[in-house]
């Protein structure tokens, strides 16, 4: 065969790598941090990182600590307020194995698992689910704050359903008709909003932290802000969050109040969804 199968021996490998060189690297940070007379609470304050996950990078903790790319930013943190070059010292620690990127120069082919039983059964709930969305919204009138439907219109939907149900419309059913309705779950959560931008994201960062914003399932943006930031984000369906370090963000959505993210040091997520409305602001935390 040309192309080789990527070995699943070179994983366990990887991860034993990446431990050696977590401990290499958190031995030269304890080192330099006694050498400060600096203790572990008071560099916490100082790097918005929680001491329990200080301890692990300088003991090589690999198991307590979270993915790799946002362990390598906890470094970089960890280095520069001890006065060490922090970009350098976290690109000694790899996220992604050299046979994973590159094996004899061809492309790797990872083994597919086959699709169990609970697999399919997925699939197909979340076939439905999008078909009952799909035909929800095709057969209720949108709402609009801007344009409200006339009388005519709802005694026009009030006239279908007599025709449909065999009852005659009267002014109460008028009035619970979906459009008149506040507490139907149909109006459109982002009614307020920018029909052209639904979803408005703003950001101020108040300590340095790694963030990366998806739009739409496409990355928009990856890197570290830097403290007096302020960045606004606007997607038409989907707006994926994500903070390296929780504590030092506040976001607004459509202008609402400015919340912190999370906890100092914390790994969040925050996702907000057109389709999905009663999912916003839903947090996925990352340990």
């Amino acid at each position: 065969m040309k192309n080789k199968l990527f070995s699943s021996s070179e994983v366990p490998r990887f991860k034993e790598e990446q431990a050696e060189k977590l401990a290499e690297i958190g031995a030269k940070l304890r080192q330099t941090r006694l050498e400060k007379s600096i203790s572990l609470d008071k560099l916490a304050v100082k790097t918005m990182i929680r001491s329990h996950i200080l301890e692990a990078i300088e003991e090589g903790k690999l198991d307590q600590l979270p993915e790799a790319i946002y362990t390598q930013r906890l470094i970089e943190r960890y280095a520069n307020a001890v006065d060490l070059d922090g970009k350098q010292l976290a690109n000694l620690f790899t996220t992604v194995s050299k046979g994973e990127a590159q094996n004899d120069g061809r492309k790797v082919y990872l083994p597919v698992q086959k699709l169990k039983a609970h697999h399919l059964y997925l699939v197909y709930i979340f076939v439905v689910i999008f078909s009952i969305n799909i035909l929800s919204k095709t057969s209720l009138i949108s709402y609009s704050p801007d344009k409200q439907p006339s009388n005519s219109q709802i005694a026009e939907v009030a006239g279908e359903n007599q025709r449909e149900g065999g009852s005659s419309p009267s002014n109460n059913s008028i009035e619970n008709s979906p459009q008149q309705s506040a507490n139907n779950p149909v109006v459109n959560t982002f009614q307020n909003q920018n029909q052209d931008r639904p979803i408005t994201v703003d950001v101020i960062v108040e300590e340095d932290s790694w963030v990366r914003v998806e739009i739409d399932g496409q990355i928009e943006f990856e890197g570290t802000l830097e403290r007096g930031t302020k960045k606004t984000w606007e997607a038409q369906e989907k707006l994926v969050f994500l903070a390296g370090n929780a504590g030092g963000v506040l976001v607004a959505f459509n202008n609402e109040t400015a919340k912190q993210v999370g906890e100092p040091g914390a790994v969040r997520t925050l996702v907000w969804d057109v389709d999905n409305p009663g999912d916003r602001g839903m947090e996925e935390v990352q340990n």
